[in-house]
C-alpha cells in the first residue's frame, strides 16, 4: 500500500478517538504508523508521554530504539514517510511521525495534530 494511504488511514482511525496514556497516545500511535510504513516495530513497549519527566525518557527510548534498529539521522525536512521526530509542546515532548512532504503527524487530545519539519528538533530514518 502507498505511504499517503497508509498515513491517511492511521489518521482517519485516530480521528474521535480519545487520547488515552499507554493505549492510544502519541508513542504508541507513532509505534503503531512506524510500523506499517516501514515494517519495523521500532518504539514498541516506550513509556507514555505525560509530563517533563516521562518525556525525557521518551525521548531516550526512541534515540535507543532508532540506534539498536541501525537507524540513521537525517534532516527532518528531508525525512521520509516513517522517519521518526521529536517535537516540544509547552510542558513536554511529542513523537511524531514524518510524512515525507515536510510534515509531521503526532497523536493528539483531538486527533491528530500536523507539525511542519521546522519544528522537529531530531528525526531519524530507516538505514
Amino acid at each position: 500500500m502507498d505511504a499517503d494511504l497508509i498515513i491517511q488511514e492511521h489518521i482517519e482511525n485516530s480521528l474521535g478517538r480519545p487520547f488515552c496514556l499507554g493505549i492510544d497516545d502519541c508513542a504508541t500511535w507513532a509505534s503503531d504508523l512506524i510500523k506499517d510504513l516501514t515494517g519495523d516495530d521500532l518504539l514498541s513497549k516506550g513509556p507514555p508521554v505525560v509530563g517533563e519527566k516521562e518525556s525525557k525518557r521518551a525521548i531516550v527510548h526512541v534515540a535507543r530504539a532508532c540506534r539498536k534498529a541501525e537507524w540513521v539521522l537525517c534532516q527532518p525536512g528531508d525525512a521520509p514517510a516513517g522517519a521518526v521526530g521529536l517535537v516540544r509542546l509547552p510542558e513536554s515532548h511529542a513523537i511524531v511521525v514524518a510524512n515525507g512532504h515536510g510534515w509531521y503527524i503526532g497523536k493528539t487530545d483531538r486527533g491528530v495534530g500536523f507539525h511542519s519539519a521546522n519544528e522537529v528538533f531530531w528525526s531519524c530514518r530507516q538505514s
